[in-house]
């Protein structure tokens, strides 16, 4: 049977790949970083996280060792926020011998949205993305194999052009940096750019751009 694709786990990627790169700042994020230490007993592989809204994981390490997303530990969510750290094996005994360092908070300005119509000025600058196509082909005799090729749009919302601008250029920047090395993803790579929208919000003018980002060669068999 062929192993579909799970698009909430690509895009729980990205948006984890987003707010640890602080394309927008901790502080106009509104959230904190926290580091927590667990023990291992070579049994036990979820840990649970104290603090609750936490937003992203930036790293977690087992005796100083970094651990690799997916490969060594995933991470799930209950209501958008992250619970519980999963190991793929069990750590090795150790008083506090685990790390998990995060962000948390009540809020957020980078989701896997777009932004609701009744936020306020506040609520920027921001970033929204989702993946907006998904193209599918057969590439093996009765469907043991297919290839997808994705386009992710990142909407920048600033106040003011530069704002807007200069979270796009981040943006590029960041795809043009990280664009192989992840889990879910074989590879990404900036796209197109879409025209400089103007809109106001209570007096205030947001500007949004977008970027499209590429992700082709993705298969499942």
């Amino acid at each position: 049977m062929v192993s579909a694709f799970s698009l909430r786990n690509k895009k729980q990627e990205l948006r984890n790949l987003l707010r640890n790169n602080d394309v927008i700042s901790i502080a106009d994020r509104g959230v904190a970083t926290d580091t927590e230490t667990f023990d291992g007993d070579t049994v036990e592989t979820d840990f649970a996280i104290t603090n609750a809204g936490v937003k992203n994981i930036r790293s977690v390490s087992i005796s100083s060792v970094v651990q690799a997303y997916g490969t060594d530990y995933t991470f799930s969510e209950s209501d958008s926020a992250i619970t519980t750290v999963s190991f793929t094996s069990a750590p090795a005994s150790g008083t506090d011998n685990i790390s998990i360092n995060y962000d948390y908070g009540t809020g957020d300005k980078i989701y896997d949205e777009l932004p609701q119509d009744f936020i306020t000025i506040d609520n920027y600058p921001r970033i929204g993305f989702d993946i907006i196509s998904t193209v599918t082909k057969e590439i093996a005799f009765s469907g043991a194999a297919f290839q997808s090729n994705f386009i992710i749009q990142v909407n920048a919302y600033g106040v003011g052009k530069a704002q807007s601008e200069e979270l796009i250029d981040t943006i590029r920047q960041l795809f043009i940096d990280n664009g192989d090395g992840l889990f879910y993803w074989n590879f990404l790579s900036p796209d197109s750019n879409g025209p400089l929208i103007e809109s106001s919000i209570k007096g205030s003018k947001i500007f949004q751009r977008s970027l499209d980002i590429r992700a082709e060669f993705e298969f499942e068999c």
